[in-house]
């Protein structure tokens, strides 16, 4: 007796499909020209994996007369298709001797449709993705395909923060790794999500490479963090704090003796900041030195600093 199952539309996959600019047609589809095997390698979770019981549980309510929302299958060309939604009903409805599928057939779709789609339908079907694993496929959505922070949350059923802190503390520690900075994955996900806050790229990897040499806990790395952050905006200077930091774990008393010293970066901050006060001053009583007695000695002060400046 052939087994007749019951369908119906299903809402969420309608919604993300024309999210994709994709317009399905419904067929019935022969279970036999899907291809099962490659159907579960369609990207929809990382593990590929099919749940027995979840199997079970959707025979078990077909043959009760439970009403399933459609697949979506891929037409390969000819009599082969794939499933980009709805392994464990198919196969459910295969292992009840069902001969056919009702689904929501999609014909010559790009790159795009075919990876990101399983993954999004993934989220409110079968064994749904779990949080850590859609905010991986939106940043995939993101890097590969161009989608808005915006349209990858829309997508995933996430929430853009979510997405964004988790990208950002990948691009932080990609860009550690990148620096050759050996150990970066001993940080925590907080560390390093702190350390990419440090507006200059060498005293972030300074700051790691501490971290991780020191073995310093959380709390220990986000005060140096807190110190850098705080610090004035010259590079030098928050050096410095790194150095003092390591010198207060107990080492580099060397290194931070030679931070101390002038470095170029303090000089040219320096220069660069009386270049910024003396474009901005019209005169000595810009500064709010008004006293005549002081201008005259402040306007000495000025020209021998000129002529130390000009035998460097």
């Amino acid at each position: 007796m052939q087994i007749k199952l019951r369908w119906k539309n299903d809402t969420a996959a309608e919604m993300q499909m024309a999210s994709m600019g994709v317009k399905p047609r419904i067929a019935e589809v022969l279970i036999k020209n899907i291809d099962l095997e490659a159907s579960l390698k369609n990207n929809a979770r990382i593990d590929c994996v099919l749940n027995n019981e979840r199997v079970t549980d959707y025979a078990n309510g077909m043959l009760n007369g439970d009403v399933f929302e459609r697949l979506v299958c891929l037409h390969l060309g000819g009599n082969k298709f794939i499933i980009l939604g709805g392994n464990h009903r198919v196969h459910s409805a295969k292992s009840i001797g069902a001969e056919s599928v009702e689904a929501y057939v999609l014909e010559d779709v790009d790159e795009q449709v075919r990876v990101m789609l399983p993954r999004m339908l993934n989220r409110t079907h079968g064994i749904a993705q779990d949080r850590k694993e859609a905010i991986q496929s939106a940043i995939l959505g993101m890097e590969r395909f161009g989608w808005s922070t915006k349209q990858a949350a829309e997508r995933m059923v996430l929430t853009a923060d979510s997405i964004t802190r988790v990208k950002r503390i990948q691009d932080s520690a990609a860009s550690l790794k990148a620096a050759g900075i050996p150990g970066v994955e001993k940080l925590r996900e907080t560390t390093i999500e702190g350390l990419a806050s440090i507006k200059f790229v060498n005293v972030r990897h300074a700051a790691a490479r501490n971290i991780i040499d020191c073995g310093a806990d959380v709390e220990q790395a986000k005060d140096l963090i807190r110190r850098i952050n705080k610090s004035t905006a010259c590079e030098s200077d928050q050096h410095v704090e790194v150095a003092d930091w390591k010198a207060k774990m107990g080492g580099g008393q060397k290194e931070l003796l030679q931070h101390r010293r002038p470095k170029r970066t303090q000089f040219l901050g320096c220069l660069t900041r009386w270049e910024g006060l003396l474009e901005k001053a019209k005169s000595i009583s810009s500064f709010q030195i008004t006293d005549k007695n002081e201008q005259a000695d402040t306007r000495k002060r000025i020209a021998e600093v000129c002529k130390k400046l000009a035998k460097l």
